[in-house]
Order: structure tokens, then C-alpha cells, then sequence
């Protein structure tokens, strides 16, 4: 036979097609990645499982490492003078401004958050936690929407507090944060009472100085803890149980209500300034999360109407005192180094009934606790016998839940003062 140069060039590409069929095949099938995979997905399921004893964990590594950082009375979450200001302000009182240029983000870091990322295919890693998350282990709500970088924090500005916030995604939180818990839990998976220090690289590049904010993508959320306050000066709050399988973390724990990044409600241009507020984001938050209201996302660019119910409401609501919102600074959550905003929204009775009269027991996030006489939401005692019995079931807290229920009894007597009565 005559190997002519035209012979040999077809039989290489027939091969290369072989190949590439082989390898591509390999890509699509559910085994792919093997063993890798799976370890992947129990590593998350057991983050899940020992979720209390692991914050508790990373509390006391970052509390050995950085003198400055103590937790909220006895709850895992964490935080130092320079992230709060000296006493609670009004949330009106906080600004928050925009910086279009972050800086990137710490290369080293980046590389050390890749660890324990499985294999794609055969001859492929995931490059980011993101995606392999949405592959193997995807919760309900799970989209990489645009969300607001936290760049600068001073809570002791002689203005008031001062936030800068810039441009980032979603993922970016994902990334970083949820690999972060799952070496801890890699790390301590066969002898839990055991902490490895030097097995916890990505950890230990945030020792010195868990914020980074000049060197990590800190994307925050806003916690607020909902007090419903009657004449007598009693007083009820409400809790979200989050629900399996429906969100991307802290999944079957119970959290603050409401509770949600900090983003723009909009892919519009326009929203990334309009929507730059704490107050917006919690009003949202109610919405969604209390009305069953669904997510406000904006996808063709449609930006919500705060001029509308409940918007309006609750504007109309902080204009006259019926509402008044406290922001206590902002806490760090120790296992993924999470930054939450801290506050507490106290209600009058007759105007929380009113702005939630049609408030759901079930929302896309998880169940709503709450006592219901007569179907209406009332909320839980908020007394100390109350939060007693609740704080014994710390494993099954939120670190920002456990956090500002400790914060809101400290702050009794100004929270729950009739309206014009507290201080501002």
C-alpha cells in the first residue's frame, strides 16, 4: 500500500476524533470525576451536619489568632471595635458609597481556595467552587447575580457610619466562602475535637486579618432581627428555618428574618446606584421572605417601584415611628468568614399587622416561625425564658441569629421604648 502524506493525515485525524470522542463521552456521564466527586459532595453534606461544632471551631481559631476579636456573648459570632460604632445608630444614619475600581482580589488566595475542588472529567479540575457546587450539590437558589463588594468600613465616622461598596458577583462569595468551610471540614472530618492549624491554607491566609477587605472579595449580607412591640411594651420576633435543599448555605438552621445580600434588585445599570441601601435591600427582604413575594431579580432590566405597597408602607412606617431600625455595626461568621450587617427592626404592633397581613408561612427560602392565634403572625416571646430555651439549641443557630438576639437583650430597654421616647 501507498502511505501517501493525504493516507497518514486522515488516519491522525481519525485518531484525534477517537480521542476526543472518548474524552468528551467521559465529560457527560454522571460517573465522571469519580471518586473526587463524591468526596466532594460528602465533604458538603457533612459541613451540614456538624455545622455548629465547625463554627465553633473557627470561632476559637480566630479568637486565638486575632486578640482584637471577640465574639457576641456566647455565640459564635465575631467581631472587634473597628466593626461596629461606639453605640447602636439609627439605620438612616448609615452611608453607603459607591468606588467603581476594586482591587483584585489576593492571587495567593484564589490558588489555595481551589484545594479541594474535584475533577470535571477525566483530565479536567473544576477551576471554581461555583461551578462545581452547581453541578454536583445545587441548592434551589442558586444564580450568580450581581451583588455589592464591600471595600471600606468605618463605624467611628464623625458623620456617622460610613460604608464603600463596588461591583461583584455572587459567585465570588461562593468561592471563597464555601471553600473556606469545607477545609475546615476536610480537616477535621476524622478527628473532630482536633484543629490542624497547618492543614487550613486558605484559612491561614485570613488569620491576621479575616476582613482582607483589600485582598478578598467580602460580598455582606444584612441581618435583622424583627421585633413586633405591643402597647404594654411586650414584644415577639420572628425566625426563618432555612430549608434542605433550598439554599446555598445553612441549610436546616435557623436564621434571622429577614436576612439577604446585599445587592441591587436589577441587572438595570440605574439599580447599582438606586439600590446601593441597607434599607432597601431589608425592605425586599420583607417581601420575599414574610409576603412570598418572588425574588426581585430584574432580569430584563425591570427596576422595582418602591413608591408601591409594601415599599410604601414601610417607607410611611419609618417616617412616622411606628418602625424604628437600629444597626448595631457588623459581625463576622466564623466558618465561611462571612460579613453580615447587624440590625434590629422594631415594629409597633398595629403597623406590623397592617404592612403583614397576608405574611406566608412558607417562602422560597424555608418556613417561617411564628405562633399564629387565629392564623396571624405574631412571632415568638421575646423574653429571656424565650430566648433561653432557644439558645440551648445553639448548633441549630445561625451564628448572625444567635448574635442579635444577644445584642437586642442588651439593648432591651432602648429597643423596646415607646415611639419618640428612644434615643436618636
Amino acid at each position: 500500500m501507498d502511505w501517501s502524506p493525504e493516507l497518514w493525515i486522515s488516519l491522525a485525524s481519525l485518531l484525534l476524533a477517537g480521542v476526543g470522542v472518548y474524552y468528551g463521552r467521559g465529560a457527560l456521564t454522571p460517573e465522571r470525576g469519580g471518586e473526587s466527586q463524591r468526596s466532594f459532595v460528602d465533604g458538603r453534606k457533612d459541613m451540614g451536619a456538624r455545622f455548629g461544632e465547625l463554627s465553633e471551631a473557627a470561632a476559637d481559631i480566630h479568637v486565638r489568632a486575632r486578640p482584637a476579636l471577640e465574639r457576641i456573648g456566647t455565640s459564635t459570632l465575631l467581631w472587634e471595635p473597628a466593626m461596629r460604632p461606639p453605640r447602636p445608630v439609627p439605620l438612616r444614619q448609615v452611608t453607603l458609597t459607591w468606588q467603581e475600581n476594586p482591587p483584585p482580589p489576593d492571587p495567593a488566595l484564589l490558588r489555595a481556595t481551589r484545594r479541594y475542588l474535584p475533577q470535571e472529567t477525566r483530565t479536567r479540575r473544576y477551576q471554581r467552587y461555583s461551578s462545581a457546587m452547581g453541578d454536583l450539590a445545587r441548592p434551589a437558589l442558586f444564580e450568580d447575580r450581581p451583588s455589592f463588594r464591600l471595600l471600606r468600613a468605618d463605624w467611628s465616622h464623625a458623620d456617622g457610619p460610613s460604608l464603600d461598596f463596588g461591583p461583584g458577583q455572587y459567585f465570588d462569595l461562593i468561592d471563597q466562602n464555601e471553600a473556606l468551610a469545607h477545609e475546615l471540614a476536610e480537616a477535621t472530618r476524622r478527628k473532630p475535637g482536633r484543629l490542624p492549624f497547618w492543614g487550613l491554607p486558605i484559612r491561614r491566609l485570613l488569620t491576621d486579618d479575616p476582613l482582607l477587605l483589600g485582598r478578598r472579595k467580602v460580598l455582606p449580607s444584612v441581618g435583622t432581627l424583627t421585633l413586633r412591640r405591643t402597647p404594654d411594651g411586650q414584644a415577639s420576633f420572628l425566625l426563618l428555618l432555612r430549608g434542605k435543599g433550598k439554599v446555598a448555605t445553612g441549610e436546616e438552621i435557623f436564621g434571622p428574618l429577614p436576612g439577604g445580600m446585599i445587592q441591587p434588585a436589577s441587572l438595570s445599570p440605574h439599580a447599582h446606584r438606586r439600590d446601593l441601601s441597607l434599607w432597601r435591600v431589608i425592605m425586599r427582604e420583607y417581601n420575599e421572605e414574610l409576603l412570598g413575594a418572588p425574588e426581585a431579580t430584574g432580569d430584563g432590566g425591570t427596576e422595582v417601584d418602591y413608591g408601591q405597597p409594601p415599599y410604601s408602607l414601610l417607607d410611611a412606617a419609618l417616617d412616622d415611628g411606628s418602625l424604628r431600625v437600629w444597626c448595631f455595626g457588623m459581625g463576622l461568621e466564623p466558618l465561611h468568614l462571612a460579613v453580615c450587617v447587624l440590625t434590629v427592626a422594631v415594629f409597633e404592633a398595629h403597623t406590623f399587622d397592617t404592612v403583614f397581613a397576608e405574611a406566608v408561612k412558607e417562602n422560597d427560602e424555608g418556613h417561617v416561625i411564628s405562633q399564629r392565634p387565629d392564623g396571624a403572625v405574631r412571632g415568638l416571646p421575646f423574653t429571656e425564658a424565650g430566648i433561653a430555651d432557644l439558645q440551648a439549641k445553639r448548633h441549630l443557630l445561625s451564628s448572625p441569629l444567635a448574635g442579635l438576639l444577644q445584642l437586642a437583650q442588651q439593648h432591651q430597654e432602648m429597643l423596646l421604648a415607646p415611639p419618640g421616647c428612644a434615643p436618636t
